[in-house]
């Protein structure tokens, strides 16, 4: 989330219907650009370059999309096959997970993605020393949490762009040091969060063996999330 292109996301790019963000929803849901079904790898190629790389956070649905695209690239397989072999089929799930897809077959991995919320949380746990009981075979290694942990950048640059300060306010919180790894929040306890839109979201504490999967009804004001971090340094975690 650090790519210095003119994807990011915020209420100016998501009201323009000719930026990159919303060039990208809407060919991911079939509706027309300027008279046109785009698809969503040309939507992508025209991203251009507005400042330096690894200046500052900038939360980007189609940087995550780039990595779909990677990822079939170099397995040579869709990003079904490949999320379901390598996670999916090994933890237990109680129902399949939904993966939407563009037009022309591309899974929007972003975000339209839906689970139910007890499998939600079995994701989470591969992230702790209680990966053993949804998987019989650890995923997430000692060494990928390290790498999650380690890759954080300075508050500075967290705070740069829009979505910093927005996390922050959400969380009526600026205890946390920066992004990392698709992770959009990590504190100095090694706790790190992923949140999406509506109040839905999975905190997950490794030292803790603690997980948090949780949506809300209450998505406008986001409130549900200023509870994450007290629950996760309450008495009733030891």
């Amino acid at each position: 989330m650090t790519t210095g292109l003119n994807s990011d996301e915020h209420p100016a790019t998501r009201s323009d219907p000719n930026s990159i963000a919303t060039r990208t929803f809407r060919a991911e849901f079939g509706m027309t650009h300027n008279g046109k079904v785009e698809q969503l790898i040309d939507v992508l190629k025209d991203a251009k370059f507005e400042s330096k790389p690894g200046d500052k956070f900038q939360y980007s649905s189609a940087t995550t999309q780039l990595l779909v695209f990677l990822a079939e690239a170099v397995e040579q397989k869709r990003w079904s096959e490949i999320f379901n072999e390598r996670i999916w089929s090994k933890i237990s799930a109680d129902a399949p997970i939904q993966l939407h897809m563009t037009p022309d077959g591309i899974v929007a991995a972003h975000g339209l993605i839906s689970s139910n919320l007890r499998d939600l949380a079995r994701f989470g746990m591969l992230y702790t020393p209680s990966w053993d009981k949804v998987s019989t075979e650890q995923i997430v290694t000692p060494a990928m949490i390290a790498r999650i942990r380690d890759g954080v950048r300075t508050k500075e640059f967290f705070l740069g762009g829009f979505n910093g300060p927005a996390f922050v306010k959400i969380f009526a919180d600026d205890t946390m040091i920066s992004n990392s790894r698709q992770w959009d929040m990590i504190w100095p306890d090694g706790d790190f969060w992923k949140g999406r839109m509506m109040s839905q979201g999975l905190y997950v504490s490794p030292d803790k063996n603690l997980v948090i999967a949780y949506f809300s009804l209450n998505g406008p004001d986001r409130s549900i999330d200023r509870y994450l971090r007290p629950i996760a340094n309450s008495k009733l975690i030891k």
